[in-house]
């Protein structure tokens, strides 16, 4: 068990759900991990319209994710200034949102999507794949 704390992208929690073949190395990642309520909510949209019932998602996220972040105000300038600084990467505010999380709370940032090693800004970001 890791005692790092992470902040999880939507995209590596769906991965891990889905069995995408990750390996088991990751899932140390999820020990202590935090995420936005922004990128919950993207994970919880898709399980459902994958056919899981909203409860019974809303339960698997809180049974795998340690603590549910909220956006605040104060949050919406680092959140625009990581989507202007990558205009030439496909980030969506989700993603900006994770991101910028990360970045407040200084913590490594684990996401399944590889174009966020492309990212500028001080970001440590972990690619699952």
């Amino acid at each position: 068990m890791s005692n790092k704390i992470s902040v999880i992208d939507s995209s590596a929690l769906l991965a891990i759900i889905y069995d995408e073949g990750e390996n088991k190395e990751v899932q140390k990642h999820f020990d202590h991990s935090y995420m936005s309520v922004i990128n919950a909510t993207e994970c919880l949209i898709v399980l459902n319209r994958n056919g899981m019932p909203m409860d019974v998602a809303q339960n698997l996220l809180e049974s795998i994710i340690s603590k549910f972040i909220p956006t605040e105000y104060n949050d919406i300038l680092l959140i625009a200034e990581i989507k202007n600084s990558n205009v030439d990467i496909e980030l969506s505010l989700g993603d900006c949102t994770c991101i910028a999380l990360g970045n407040k709370l200084g913590l490594q940032i684990v996401t399944a999507d590889k174009v966020w090693l492309k990212v500028k800004c001080k970001s440590n970001i972990r690619c699952i794949r």
